[in-house]
């Protein structure tokens, strides 16, 4: 009789015990949760308190310790597994093209806006989540090691940066970015609304996912582009080097692309296809070039205007029958880019302060 009842007094100080250590583990969750967790641990105590009547106190408080730590693995993976980030959450207070920032710009997690004049922007993050906007360090607290930045590339820019993982993007004209300021221990995992080509280092153990509104893109370490802009019908994920996984948002398809193949996914019909390509032909923006292959002229003007912050007026119906072949050096100035143009391509055009009217000559 008092064995059980020095078992049921330990238990229950075993139970007080093992709250007040994880206590600050179930911060955040749902109530729903919270009463799911703390049944499972109750539960395991007391049945584990049921088969040790004879078990000593060393055994029975190294039992409260496995408890323990089945109770943050369950945090872990069973809860917090579920709880998907919401990116659209994140961008729904910034406004681009519709505010057209003229600077690249990087918001904080507490919303305070860093906006880069420089011509060259660069903004990196060491391991600890250390911040640098062209190489002059910006002082952060460590609470916001925390939180998600937002990396906004308005119009007629481009800019790289390096996350905290060692990985580099390159992020083209009119693209926005969100990433966490650390990564955390089991997933790396950014999203993606525009152009961005990526060099990702290896890590088997945490891979890294790219995320569009449309596809989630499994990469463990390679180089490769995805074309996500929000008003194009099409996204696109060319693969550079190494091997990438990629998924719709339905999870019901998944695809493994190659190095020199493209995959293109048609938002209106959720349908795939995947082809051979020339990868420079989709990278070279980084570089500062665009080069064609039979393109669609229509296809080129898109690019040039989110490159060089212009406004095209033309018929798409009219300008979409020629196509055009060659390079362009996107360090020009916008009049020698339209004059290389016209010269490939049946085209007249008439620029008016920052509107380029464009037609099909007769």
């Amino acid at each position: 009789m008092s064995n059980s009842k020095e078992n049921k007094q330990c238990s229950e100080e075993d139970l007080r015990f093992l709250k007040r250590r994880i206590k600050v583990l179930d911060e955040g969750l749902s109530s729903e949760d919270r009463m799911e967790l703390w049944s499972k641990i109750e539960a395991a105590i007391y049945h584990r308190r049921r088969k040790t009547v004879s078990l000593s106190l060393f055994i029975r408080y190294a039992a409260v310790v496995a408890i323990l730590f089945t109770a943050t693995y369950y945090i872990s993976t069973n809860i917090s597994s579920r709880k998907e980030v919401d990116y659209s959450s994140i961008l729904s207070d910034t406004k681009l093209p519709d505010e057209m920032l003229e600077n690249v710009t990087v918001i904080l997690g507490d919303k305070e806006k860093i906006e880069i004049e420089d011509k060259d922007a660069q903004v990196s993050h060491d391991e600890h989540g250390n911040m640098r906007v062209n190489k002059k360090k910006i002082d952060r607290p460590k609470s916001s090691f925390h939180e998600y930045n937002q990396l906004i590339v308005p119009y007629g820019k481009t800019t790289q940066i390096t996350l905290s993982d060692g990985s580099n993007i390159w992020a083209n004209s009119g693209t926005k970015l969100v990433y966490p300021v650390v990564f955390a221990s089991d997933k790396r995992e950014i999203y993606v609304e525009g152009e961005i080509y990526l060099e990702v280092v290896r890590n088997e153990k945490h891979p890294f996912v790219v995320k569009t509104d449309m596809t989630e893109v499994n990469v463990l370490g390679t180089s490769f582009n995805v074309s996500a802009y929000k008003n194009d019908k099409q996204q696109f994920v060319t693969l550079v080097t190494g091997s990438v996984a990629i998924k719709t948002t339905d999870k019901k398809n998944t695809t493994v692309i190659k190095p020199n193949q493209l995959y293109t996914f048609e938002k209106e019909s959720h349908s795939a296809r995947l082809q051979e390509v020339d990868v420079n032909e989709y990278i070279c923006w980084k570089d500062g070039f665009l080069i064609f292959h039979n393109e669609s002229l229509a296809e080129v003007l898109k690019k040039i205007e989110r490159y060089y912050n212009v406004v095209l007026v033309f018929d798409p119906v009219e300008i979409s029958k020629v196509t055009v072949s060659g390079k362009l050096d996107l360090k020009s100035d916008i009049n020698e880019t339209f004059r290389i143009i016209s010269i490939t391509a049946p085209i007249v055009y008439e620029k008016e302060e920052n509107v380029i009217k464009i037609s099909v000559k007769p």
